[in-house]
């Protein structure tokens, strides 16, 4: 009988890589197809996590059914259908480039609560499913996502994009409104962990077991400006992933120089699982702060490593039926050991 953890997100192991095989096979699982025209199949299916949460889904206005997870696969020159990404109702997001194993995952906003703690990534409740284009078009979703605390995006949309031989994009924007009267936690502010835009968690238990080692980021070094010419220098800042309780930045966490955050495999490990990247568009690089959390792990299937983009601008306080936050940005998984580093910490 086939793992249920393996069943429920298609995760390849840093342990032992079981390759294309198991896509297959974890595909194979699907229990309804959703869409199958113009090179996607999508197919809803069971999220076997202990907070797997259900999805109303429909195709072009039309009721397909209740689904706590959506598997997406694409018909590379209409000869393979290869799994390239799944959706699931608790919020989590994953993706792998054509042919290649899946690895980390993706979340939607998340906070600390003055009174609540944690408050974890908004679940979707509600997904409208339909093809955007000619001969080779995206995906189009449009739900609802809420995450039962103060939050709530009726405009919630995500654009999966035609999937590339090293890249897999998906592009999300909703508008968060409070639903309650609510406070964000300003006491860990300084350390940039009081509101995640949007988070990447992978594994890390040692250099050589990994899903990924690195995180990533680019800053502004310098930025002259004599009369009415300036030049500004960027330099990527790396990083290295640890097994151990703490901060992954523990000085403090600089604006962005550029609108991308990344968790990179650099190759160092078996793995053959992507990089992850978070592009971000609004709130603009500029209110981004990088900042990440790893915990001790001797699980290779535990998500023990988290980066995130936080929101610098937050405010203290927000009122029920107020907007929060605009939010805007693109998902990328690429194929491992492609980037490189200035700086190493």
């Amino acid at each position: 009988m086939m793992n249920p953890s393996f069943r429920s997100s298609c995760r390849v192991g840093v342990i032992a890589l079981v390759g294309i095989g198991a896509m297959a096979a974890c595909a194979a699982f699907a229990d309804t197809n959703v869409v199958n025209e113009k090179f996607w199949v999508v197919d809803g299916t069971d999220d076997l996590a202990t907070n797997a949460s259900s999805i109303t889904v429909s195709t072009n206005g039309y009721a397909v059914g209740a689904f706590t997870e959506l598997a997406f696969s694409y018909n590379i020159d209409g000869t393979n259908v290869v799994p390239v990404g799944v959706v699931k109702g608790s919020g989590e997001i994953q993706m792998a480039v054509p042919y290649g194993p899946f690895g980390g995952s993706f979340f939607l906003t998340g906070y600390w609560d003055c009174n609540a703690g944690y408050v974890p990534t908004m679940v979707i409740s509600n997904l409208d499913i339909r093809l955007k284009g000619g001969k080779a078009p995206t995906v189009l979703m449009k739900g609802k996502i809420f995450n039962g605390v103060s939050m709530a995006a009726k405009d919630f949309q995500m654009m999966v994009f035609v999937p590339k031989p090293q890249l897999m994009q998906a592009e999300l924007k909703y508008t968060l409104t409070a639903t309650t009267n609510f406070c964000v936690d300003e006491l860990i502010h300084t350390n940039q962990e009081n509101f995640e835009v949007a988070r990447m968690a992978s594994n890390y238990l040692s250099p050589e077991v990994n899903e990924n080692d690195r995180a990533r980021f680019v800053k502004v070094t310098s930025h002259i400006c004599v009369l009415d010419f300036c030049r500004t220098t960027r330099k990527s800042f790396c990083y290295a992933l640890a097994d151990e309780d703490g901060l992954v930045i523990t000085n403090k966490p600089p604006k962005l120089g550029g609108a991308t955050i990344w968790l990179m495999n650099g190759g160092s490990s078996s793995s053959n699982v992507p990089t992850l990247a978070v592009k971000f568009t609004n709130p603009s690089s500029g209110q981004i702060r990088p900042q990440g959390l790893e915990s001790a792990s001797s699980d290779p299937t535990a998500e023990n490593v988290s980066f995130w983009g936080n929101w610098h601008n937050v405010k203290g306080t927000y009122r029920a039926k107020k907007k929060v936050a605009k939010v805007r940005y693109m998902l990328e998984v690429s194929t491992p050991g492609t980037l490189s580093c200035d700086y190493n910490y």
